[in-house]
């Protein structure tokens, strides 16, 4: 009797646990997921595809926490294809946009006129 009773409670908790939200998965948002994905071609020194991926955020989520960041590593992996143009225009604007950035090594200096390849 305990048998026939026991598969019938797991099947309701299973059951009540689905309809509560409980089993549903926690999905990153689409954002997060791009960013992720840039970053790790960074780190795999896929420099062309990395200005792609970074690009297409910045574009696409240009108020998302993690832009400031996503900005200069576009720049930077501008620089590593030898865009220089193109890496100047990204980084100069970014150390005009954020003066005080973590990511700035050095915040005294002047960013405008030392960024030249």
């Amino acid at each position: 009797m305990i048998r026939r009773i026991a598969p019938g409670w797991v099947l309701l908790l299973v059951g009540m646990l689905y309809l509560s939200g409980a089993a549903a998965p926690v999905l990153a948002d689409e954002a997060s997921d791009q960013y992720n994905y840039a970053v790790g071609l960074y780190k795999q020194q896929r420099w062309n595809f990395s200005s792609e991926a970074f690009q297409k955020f910045v574009e696409k989520w240009p108020q998302h926490e993690k832009i400031e960041a996503a900005e200069l590593y576009l720049g930077l992996s501008l620089v590593k294809e030898q865009k220089y143009d193109a890496a100047r225009a990204q980084l100069r604007p970014f150390a005009e946009k954020y003066p005080q950035s973590k990511y700035l090594p050095m915040r005294s200096i002047n960013w405008q006129n030392a960024v030249t390849f």
